[in-house]
């Protein structure tokens, strides 16, 4: 392919959901057999779906967030961890609910997603019911053990997931990151 084309290829959206609580944060290790970053330590999250504004909620700590994104959070939340973060808010378990920012795979990569990272912080530690064919590991760990883990080579991480893990370990109770490309 040339150059124009290669640098066309169509941008997907998605979220990602980063469970927080205190300086611990929910992370997952990716299956090995699936087709994007096998192996790859992030957070639940996937693909942004026609309809998924239905699954949103109007509620306070939800009132800044656009409604398709944050509806995509509680359906992906429902499908790889059993939770409803609908729920969980109404019911008074999330302190607060924030759009961390942005991040966008280079053009180079042949999937190509726009992903919007969602920090959910909760009062206290919930417990997942965590959808295996997703994810190969899934707990809640300190942001600098698994800061460390990547700096020793020992876990693989793309940058966006990287600088949200680094930024929370030194500031746990961060509302935005403004660059995570």
């Amino acid at each position: 392919r040339n150059f124009s084309e290669r640098t066309m290829s169509k941008i997907i959206d998605a979220v990602s959901i980063v469970m927080a609580c205190g300086d611990e944060i929910f992370a997952i290790q990716r299956q090995n057999f699936l087709t994007a970053f096998p192996g790859y330590w992030a957070f639940p999250g996937g693909k942004v779906e026609v309809g998924d504004e239905s699954f949103s909620l109007e509620h306070p700590l939800t009132s800044s967030l656009e409604a398709r994104l944050f509806g995509a959070a509680v359906r992906e939340g429902q499908e790889e961890l059993g939770i409803d973060l609908r729920r969980e808010i109404i019911e008074g378990r999330v302190r607060n609910v924030d759009f961390l920012g942005l991040a966008i795979t280079p053009d180079f990569n042949p999937f190509r997603f726009a992903t919007y990272f969602f920090k959910i912080d909760f009062n206290e530690k919930v417990e997942f019911v965590v959808d295996r064919n997703e994810a190969f590991i899934a707990e809640w760990m300190r942001c600098d053990e698994l800061l460390d883990q990547f700096k020793k080579g020992q876990i693989l991480a793309v940058p966006p997931v990287v600088k949200v893990i680094e930024t929370l370990s030194k500031a746990p109770q961060t509302q935005e990151i403004k660059d995570l490309n």
